[in-house]
């Protein structure tokens, strides 16, 4: 069977194309997932919630978000979303890279309001409430991309790049440097938890143990756990195996392997206990689950 990796049907693919990386992605919980494990990419990503309520981790602390609220998760940061007391929810990804922002030739847009993202120099309030400074202006920006997106007239790649550009404008001042301290005291743990998540990622179809995952950080597996638990607010082996278990979700939607076969490569070797411990997270049986997944409004 051939190896699926659960990012290539997500956040290693790219949104929208080459010539203009950008799009949106219409999500509802529970209907299409219950939780979306913590990860990263480099394009920034903007959630707007539509109805109802989730839960946000964004570098490592949570956030609940409510309708209306907008969140901003600039490249690179760690996020993971997930449903909030079985309250279902309905947000919109935005979805695109700064290479569709950035001119080739250097000038003031790039290098004083653009590429502090991208470089990680310059972060957003990561929730804007309805209550917040520009909140009406950044939100009819939301809604025209989202209305632009489903339309799809002809030229809406010139109107898009434009409402890009006057987002930033209302996010300028709402914008804040960091310093290098701050750099510093935070890059080295959040590397060390990318560097975790990604050694999960290439490994979840087989035997992971807790040795081999402190060996990544020299760390002993009494710290490590200590370490993990502190930064992500669950145990190790509780993130490979819901990992394990919204790996197999989205082989579910998105092949017509066998659920025994989706298991194995999960990285479940009990069959028995695949079928347990997916219907304790999705309330579901692996069959009962099988349904079209959230889609792109691009379409």
């Amino acid at each position: 069977m051939h190896k699926q990796h659960y990012y290539n049907y997500k956040e290693k693919r790219k949104h929208g194309n080459i010539q203009f990386p950008f799009t949106i992605y219409k999500c509802m919980i529970p209907d299409y997932f219950t939780s979306y494990p913590i990860h990263w990419h480099p394009e920034m990503e903007i959630i707007y919630v539509e109805e109802g309520m989730c839960e946000i981790t964004l570098n490592l602390k949570s956030y609940r978000l409510e309708k209306g609220d907008i969140l901003f998760i600039t490249p690179g940061l760690l996020h993971s979303i997930e449903e909030n007391n079985l309250i279902s929810s309905v947000y919109y990804n935005i979805i695109f890279d700064f290479s569709l922002l950035l001119c080739k030739e250097a000038d003031i847009c790039n290098t004083r309001y653009l590429l502090p993202y991208v470089e990680g120099t310059a972060l957003l309030p990561s929730v804007l409430k309805p209550s917040m400074k520009h909140y009406s202006q950044i939100k009819n920006c939301m809604e025209n991309l989202i209305k632009d997106r489903k339309i799809k007239e002809p030229g809406f790649e010139l109107i898009t790049k434009s409402r890009l550009m006057l987002l930033f404008y209302y996010l300028e001042p709402l914008k804040r440097h960091v310093d290098a301290e701050y750099l510093r005291e935070n890059s080295s743990k959040i590397q060390q938890i990318k560097q975790i998540l990604f050694y999960v990622e290439n490994n979840y179809s087989n035997p992971i143990t807790i040795e081999e995952a402190a060996s990544l950080c020299n760390f002993s597996p009494s710290y490590f756990m200590k370490f993990f638990k502190a930064s992500t607010g669950t145990s190790f082996l509780q993130y490979v195996k819901n990992y394990r278990l919204e790996m197999a979700a989205s082989l579910l939607l998105n092949t017509n392997y066998s659920i025994l076969s989706i298991s194995e490569e999960a990285g479940f070797r009990n069959h028995s206990y695949f079928i347990r411990a997916f219907k304790e997270k999705f309330g579901k049986t692996p069959k009962e689950y099988r349904k079209p997944p959230a889609t792109s409004i691009q379409q």
